[in-house]
C-alpha cells in the first residue's frame, strides 16, 4: 500500500544495503546466520516473528539481483550512502500479513524523520536543506503467517513501491536542480496515479518473481521459488483488478488494461522472465483539466478551495496557470486562503478546535494545515481574503455530533455511544453520521449483540458505531 505510516519515524538502525555489501551471501543460499546480516532486518513484536517467516524474507533478500533494474539501481544507491537508507521492518501481527511504505526526510542525522507529504505541506525547507531521506518497509507477519506469503508481500512492497519512491530521493537529492524542481519533483510523487494500477510496477512486479523463480530452480528453495511467483502472480492479478476496475481508478480501458496483465502473467508461466508480450500496455486515458478559472493567483486558489479540491492539485494548477513557485502558492494557501475561511466557522457555531478543524477538513484542507490553523488562531490573521466562500454543502448532508469535554478524555467507539447520539430518535441501522469530524455507520439491532459485535443501549434499540474508511 501507499504510505500506511503517519506523524515521525524512528530511524534506529543502519541503512539495509550497507549491511547487505559487507555481509554478501550466495544468492539462493540458506539465510546466513551471521550477526551482522540479522540486522539488516529488525524483528520484534508479540508473539515474535515466527522462524520460518524470517527465513523466506532473508531468501527473498538472498536473491535481490533478481529484482528489477530500477530497485536494484536503488540498492546500489543506498549502499555506502550515508544520506539516503532503506529500512526493513518485520513485526508480528494477530491478524494475516501485510504490508507498508512510508517515505521520510529528515535532519542530518537525526533520530526521527518526517513523512515525506507532511513535510511538503509543513516543511518545505527540510526538503530543501541538507537532509537525511529514507524509506521505510513494514511487513506485519503473525503465528499463522505463510513463510512464502511474507516474502510475497514485501516483494510487493519493494517493486510497487520503493521502486517509484527511489526515483524521488534520487532526484531531490541533486542539488543542480532548483528549489521549485525539487519540490515540484515531490509534489509529481504524492499526486501520482494509486501504484496498485500501474502497470509498469505490476510488470515489474510480476517479472522478478519470475526471474526469482528461475534462479531458484534446483536449489534448497526451489520449492519456495515457485510458490513465490505463483502467489506473487496472483496477487498482481487479484491487486490490480480490484483498484482498476472500481470507483476512482476506473476508466474507460480498464478491462483491456486487466486482460493485457493477465496475458503477461500466462506468457511468464509459459516463456520464463524474458518473455514480451506483442500489445504494448494499454495506457490510462489522459485527466481532462478543470475549465480554467479568471483571475489572479489568490483567486484560482480561493476558487479551487471553495470547490473542495485537494491541494496538492491546486498546487499543480498555480504553476502550471500563473508560474508560481510550490512555495509560494503553500504561503498563499497556509496564511491567507485557510485563515480567511477558519473565519466563517466562528458565526456557523463551530468555535472550538476539533469543531473547526473538522470545518477545514470537510473543506479539503489537509488535516495537519487544519490543525496548524485551528491551534494558532490562524482565523483572525491580517491580510485574509474576503473571497473564500463556505461551500453549499456546509453543513453536511449527514448529522454532525459533538463529544463533550469529558468525552473527548474517555470515549471511544466499544464503551458506549456519545450522549449526543444517545438523545437523537430516530438512528436508522446503516444511517452515516459525524462524531468529532471522525465518520461513522450506525449498526442498529433489537439485541445487544450482532456476531461478535457488542451494541449498546439506545432507546428501545442497541447501536453500536462502526468508522466509515
Amino acid at each position: 500500500m501507499k504510505e500506511a505510516h503517519s506523524g515521525s519515524e524512528v530511524k534506529g538502525w543502519p541503512p539495509l544495503c550497507r549491511i547487505l555489501a559487507a555481509s554478501a551471501s550466495a544468492v539462493c543460499s540458506a539465510p546466513p546466520v551471521d550477526a551482522t546480516v540479522r540486522k539488516m532486518m529488525k524483528f520484534s513484536g508479540q508473539p515474535a516473528v515466527p522462524a520460518a517467516v524470517k527465513s523466506s524474507l532473508q531468501s527473498l533478500i538472498d536473491n535481490r539481483k533478481s529484482f528489477s533494474p530500477q530497485l536494484r539501481e536503488f540498492l546500489d544507491l543506498v549502499d555506502g550512502n550515508p544520506t539516503c537508507h532503506l529500512f526493513i521492518d518485520a513485526l508480528a501481527s494477530a491478524v494475516d500479513e501485510h504490508g507498508s511504505t512510508g517515505v521520510f526526510v529528515s535532519p542530518p542525522q537525526a533520530a526521527q524523520g518526517t513523512l515525506i507529504a507532511e513535510a511538503l505541506l509543513l516543511e518545505p525547507q527540510m526538503i530543501l536543506a541538507p537532509h537525511e531521506s529514507f524509506i521505510k518497509v513494514t511487513v506485519m507477519a503473525g503465528p499463522g503467517t505463510d513463510p512464502g506469503q511474507a516474502a510475497v508481500t514485501l516483494l510487493h512492497e519493494l517493486e510497487l513501491h520503493v521502486a517509484p519512491a527511489s526515483d524521488l530521493l534520487r532526484e531531490i537529492s541533486q542539488d543542480v536542480r532548483s528549489d521549485d524542481a525539487r519540490l515540484g519533483l515531490v509534489l509529481a510523487y504524492l499526486r501520482r496515479p494509486d501504484e496498485h494500477v500501474a502497470l509498469d510496477r505490476q510488470e515489474q512486479y510480476v517479472r522478478s518473481a519470475a526471474r526469482i523463480r528461475l534462479a531458484t530452480v534446483g536449489s534448497s528453495v526451489h520449492d519456495w521459488g515457485a510458490h513465490l511467483m505463483t502467489a506473487a502472480c496472483a496477487d498482481a492479478l487479484e491487486q490490480f483488478a480490484a483498484y482498476e476496475t472500481t470507483p476512482p481508478n476506473r476508466v474507460a480501458n480498464s478491462v483491456e488494461r486487466t486482460r493485457w496483465l493477465a496475458a503477461l502473467v500466462e506468457a511468464l508461466r509459459s516463456h520464463g522472465p524474458e518473455a514480451v508480450l506483442q500489445a504494448q500496455p494499454p495506457a490510462r486515458p489522459a485527466v481532462h483539466a478543470r475549465p480554467a478559472v479568471e483571475g489572479d493567483l489568490s483567486t484560482l486558489v480561493a476558487f479551487r478551495t471553495f470547490q473542495r479540491v485537494d491541494p496538492l492539485d491546486i498546487i499543480d494548477e498555480a504553476r502550471t496557470a500563473h508560474g508560481a513557485t510550490v512555495l509560494g502558492v503553500l504561503d498563499l494557501y497556509r496564511h491567507r486562503i485557510v485563515p480567511a475561511l477558519l473565519t466563517q466557522a466562528g458565526p456557523l457555531g463551530l468555535t472550538d478546535t476539533i469543531q473547526q478543524t473538522f470545518f477545514l477538513t470537510y473543506h479539503g484542507v489537509p488535516g495537519l494545515i487544519a490543525w496548524e490553523a485551528g491551534n494558532t488562531a490562524a482565523g483572525t490573521a491580517d491580510g485574509s481574503l474576503e473571497d473564500v466562500k463556505v461551500v453549499p454543502a456546509w453543513p453536511p448532508r449527514e448529522p454532525v455530533f459533538w463529544l463533550t469535554r469529558e468525552e473527548r478524555t474517555s470515549w471511544n467507539r466499544d464503551t458506549g455511544i456519545p450522549r449526543s447520539v444517545f438523545d437523537t430518535p430516530g438512528i436508522e441501522n446503516g444511517s452515516h453520521l459525524y462524531v468529532d469530524g471522525v465518520k461513522y455507520r450506525a449498526a442498529v439491532a433489537d439485541s445487544d449483540r450482532v456476531g461478535e459485535t457488542r451494541l449498546f443501549a439506545y432507546g428501545r434499540r442497541y447501536m453500536a458505531l462502526r468508522p466509515v474508511r
